[in-house]
C-alpha cells in the first residue's frame, strides 16, 4: 500500500519539533516494520538524510521518500521572523493550496494521513481515498474558551495571529473532519478534549508517541534541564526564578530549544544576569539533537514548565534517561495528565516558589529508586504499542 503522510500543521513544514518526530516514527514503523510504501509531504521539507539526522531515527530510502512544495524560501523567512507564529499561515498562499491538491493526485496513494487538521483544498483530490487524521492540537482549539491558559501563555502578536487565522481562514479547514477521515486520533488527553469541543467528535482515539528503548543512566550530574521552543508558552522565566530561589549552589540549569522569539530570549538573558546566575544557567538555542540527548543523559532532573502542553515529549525523553520529572500541575498539560499520571509518576508545581522547594527536595533525595520509577514509566510509551495501533488500521 502507498501511504501519503502530510507533515503536522496541515503539511506546512516537515522538519523539527515533536509533531514531526512522531511523523518520522510513524513512517519508520509503517515502512520497515509493516512493509508499506511511505511518501512524506511538506510544503517545506527536510530531505530524507536531514530528517534522519534531526530525529535520530532511520528511514529506509527504498521504502520512504519525501515530496516538497519548494517552500524553502518562505520557511526561512518564517523562521527568521523574530516572533513565534503558527505554521498555519501557509493557508494564505494559493501556491500551497495548489500543491496539496497536486501532491495527492501525483502520488496517487491508497491512504492519505493528515496531521492536526485537514485543509479544505485537499478534499477534491481525496475522491474516496482512505483518509486518516492524527491531531497534535487543532487550530480552532487555540482559544480561551477551549484552553483557558492560552490567555496568558502567548504574546500579543501570537494572540493576534491566532485570532486572524481562526476568523479569516476558518473555511480553509474541514469543519468536521470525521466526515472526511474514517478515524481521528489524538496525541493526548488534552488534545482529545479539544477535539471534542471544537468538532463535536466522539469517536476519536488517543494514541501516544513513544521513546526509543534506552538503558537507565545511573551516574548523574548535578544538572537540571528543560527542552522546548524558546517561547512564552514554555514558561522558562518561572524555571529560572525557581532555580535561582532553590539555593542549589553546586547545580546547573540547562535550557534547550528552537530559537524563534528573539525578544523572549533576550528577556531570559537579562533575568539570568539579574539573578547573578551567569555560568550556572545556560541556554542552548537550536542545539543539535545529539547535544540534547547528551544533556538528558547527564541531567538528574527534567522540567516541563508549560501550563498548556498538549503532550510534552521532552519530559518523556528525560525520564527514559532516568531523569526525575517535574511538570506544571495543569489539566491542560499532557505531561502532567498523561506522562506523569497526575502525579503518580513524578511531581508537579503551580508557582515558581513551589518549584523552588521541589527542586531543593529532589536535590537531597536518594535518586536511584525514583530514577528507576521514571524510567519504568517512560518504557510504557512503547514502540510496539504504536506499531500495533498502526497495524490495526491498515
Amino acid at each position: 500500500m502507498r501511504i501519503l503522510i502530510f507533515a503536522p500543521n496541515i503539511g506546512a513544514s516537515l522538519s523539527i519539533g515533536g509533531g514531526n518526530n512522531f511523523v518520522v516514527k510513524q513512517a519508520a514503523l509503517l515502512s520497515s516494520e509493516l512493509g508499506q510504501e511511505v511518501v512524506l509531504a511538506g510544503f517545506h521539507a527536510f530531505s530524507l538524510p536531514e530528517l534522519v539526522r534531526a530525529h535520530g531515527l532511520w528511514l529506509d530510502p527504498q521504502r520512504v521518500r519525501v515530496v516538497s512544495g519548494g517552500g524553502s524560501l518562505g520557511f526561512r523567512l518564517f523562521r527568521s521572523f523574530p516572533l513565534k507564529l503558527l505554521a498555519y499561515n501557509v493557508l494564505v498562499s494559493p501556491r500551497y493550496r495548489r500543491w496539496v491538491d497536486r501532491t495527492i493526485r501525483r502520488v496517487d496513494p491508497e491512504l492519505v494521513w493528515f496531521h492536526d487538521d485537514i485543509p479544505s483544498c485537499a478534499v477534491p483530490a481525496l475522491n474516496g481515498r482512505r483518509t486518516l487524521l492524527y491531531v497534535h492540537y487543532p487550530l480552532l482549539g487555540r482559544t480561551v474558551e477551549v484552553c483557558p491558559p492560552i490567555a496568558h501563555t502567548r504574546g500579543l502578536v501570537e494572540r493576534l495571529n491566532d485570532a486572524l487565522l481562526q476568523s479569516v481562514l476558518r473555511g480553509s479547514l474541514v469543519a468536521r473532519p470525521e466526515e472526511v477521515a474514517e478515524e481521528v486520533w489524538a496525541n493526548s488527553t488534552v488534545t482529545r478534549r479539544a477535539i471534542q469541543k471544537v468538532w463535536g467528535t466522539r469517536h476519536e482515539r488517543t494514541v501516544f508517541t513513544y521513546v526509543p528503548p534506552t538503558e537507565l543512566v545511573r551516574e548523574k550530574e548535578k544538572v537540571i534541564m528543560a527542552a522546548g521552543a524558546f517561547s512564552k508558552g514554555k514558561n522558562y522565566e518561572a524555571l529560572l526564578q525557581a532555580f535561582a530561589g532553590a539555593g542549589l549552589e553546586d547545580w546547573q540549569l540547562h535550557l534547550f530549544g528552537a530559537a524563534r522569539d528573539a525578544g523572549y530570549l533576550a528577556r531570559l538573558e537579562r533575568q539570568v544576569e539579574d539573578h547573578r546566575m551567569k555560568g550556572r544557567i545556560e541556554m542552548h538555542p537550536d542545539a543539535p539533537r545529539a547535544d540534547v540527548l547528551e544533556a538528558f543523559a547527564r541531567a538528574s532532573i527534567v522540567l516541563q514548565g508549560g501550563e498548556f502542553e498538549p503532550f510534552g515529549l521532552s519530559m518523556l525523553e528525560g525520564m527514559a534517561h532516568g531523569d526525575l520529572p517535574v511538570a506544571f500541575r495543569s489539566e491542560f498539560s499532557g505531561s502532567w495528565l498523561d506522562v506523569l499520571g497526575s502525579g503518580r509518576w513524578g511531581s508537579g508545581f503551580s508557582t515558581a516558589d513551589e518549584l523552588a522547594a521541589e527542586l531543593h527536595r529532589l536535590a537531597e533525595v536518594q535518586r536511584s529508586e525514583s530514577s528507576a520509577l521514571a524510567f519504568e514509566r517512560s518504557q510504557q510509551f512503547s514502540r510496539e504499542a504504536l506499531k500495533e495501533e498502526l497495524g490495526r488500521t491498515l
